[in-house]
């Protein structure tokens, strides 16, 4: 079944997927057209000069501190919600070559122990898991290496402001928290993304491209051997990667030989690991209902589409009965790094486990 109603200011969108009721309603809908259109969009001002507007309509909203952001809604914001809002945090790992064998909170005491704790036996025990393009362990168990730096290993929560801020701030910086066993190295995995961009542009720079991943499509590994990508064969008139191959081969070889007018230089360059950091840093705000078996999620991303499949396909799983799914994609600045990142999944299964409550993970900077 589907609904589409657009107006002015509504877009609400509801299906079925993987059994669930999905609505897909962004914050700028009719019935959050109070936190949105009426308080963060000003009618345009042009600059008769130029005709071009003198600021952004989002602007004002912007530089005076309204809520714009996804990162900005609290459970208060929202119609409907609980208004006691809850907030939780990740403990990670901050090495990726040697087996992690658990946690020590002892440092908060007992004033600032989490109201609860999610580990990877309750993940596993409630069938929730990650989407498969993320691959394993959500949270990571003890005895396992971990896959990447970072990665997280238990989720604490805690059901007011002031103790959530306070244990956060004392476990920041402290190596001591996460403990190590022996010495691994790091894991030797396929890579978590391997792909090509070939373009090779037209005859004059108004032609089409004659071969282009925009234009046609990039190219991928027809498959991994002992880690390493096996690539298509290049053919011109083949299939779509395959004629990638076969332009990126003619490149190569103009490299290798190159005409006696080229000048032609060859450097290898490394960077270390690092995470994106747009300026909304990454959050999610949700909610399970259990009464109504309803899970409501606050979130900013990239691709809407992605959370709605991807979160109906987790719970239709898991030991938590969810008939309704309530997906608010919101204003978000993400330069890619929202389109495709798991934030909103840590806090769907976050929600699961905050007793009926609405609870926030976000990132600081």
């Amino acid at each position: 079944m589907g609904k589409l109603d657009l107006s002015r200011r509504s877009f609400l969108k509801a299906s079925v997927v993987a059994g669930v009721s999905v609505y897909l309603a962004p914050i700028g809908s009719r019935a959050f057209a109070a936190l949105f259109e009426e308080k963060i969009l000003t009618p345009v001002q042009w600059d008769a000069a130029n005709g071009q507007p003198k600021f952004r309509i989002d602007g004002i909203a912007k530089v005076t501190g309204a809520k714009v952001f996804a990162r900005d809604v609290r459970a208060a914001d929202m119609p409907h919600w609980p208004k006691q809002q809850s907030h939780a945090f990740i403990l990670r790992t901050t090495q990726a070559d040697r087996l992690y064998e658990g946690f020590d909170l002892s440092l908060l005491g007992d004033e600032l122990k989490p109201d609860r704790i999610v580990t990877a036996d309750d993940l596993t025990r409630d069938g929730l898991i990650f989407p498969a393009f993320y691959g394993d362990d959500m949270l990571l168990p003890p005895g396992k290496t971990p896959a990447y730096l970072g990665q997280a290993v238990a989720i604490l929560i805690y059901h007011d402001f002031a103790r959530f801020r306070f244990a956060k701030d004392k476990l920041k910086f402290h190596d001591e928290i996460i403990r190590y066993g022996a010495q691994t190295g790091p894991l030797e995995r396929d890579p978590w993304g391997t792909f090509r961009f070939v373009r090779v542009g037209g005859k004059t720079p108004y032609d089409d491209d004659t071969f282009s991943s925009l234009k046609d499509a990039p190219v991928f590994p027809s498959m991994m051997r002992k880690h390493q990508p096996v690539w298509p064969d290049g053919k011109e008139h083949g299939k779509l990667d395959e004629q990638g191959m076969f332009y990126a081969g003619q490149i190569q070889q103009e490299l290798d030989r190159p005409s006696p007018d080229w000048l032609v230089m060859e450097r290898e360059y490394n960077t270390q690991s690092i995470d994106t950091a747009a300026l909304e840093p990454d959050n999610a705000n949700c909610w399970y209902d259990a009464a109504t078996q309803s899970l409501h999620m606050v979130v900013p991303t990239q691709a809407p589409a992605e959370v709605v499949d991807s979160a109906a396909g987790m719970i239709a799983k898991c030991a938590f009965p969810v008939k309704n799914l309530f997906v608010h994609p919101c204003y978000t600045v993400g330069y890619g790094s929202k389109d495709h990142f798991n934030v909103p999944f840590y806090g769907l299964v976050t929600a699961m486990y905050a007793e009926g409550r609405p609870v926030r993970l976000a990132n600081d900077r």
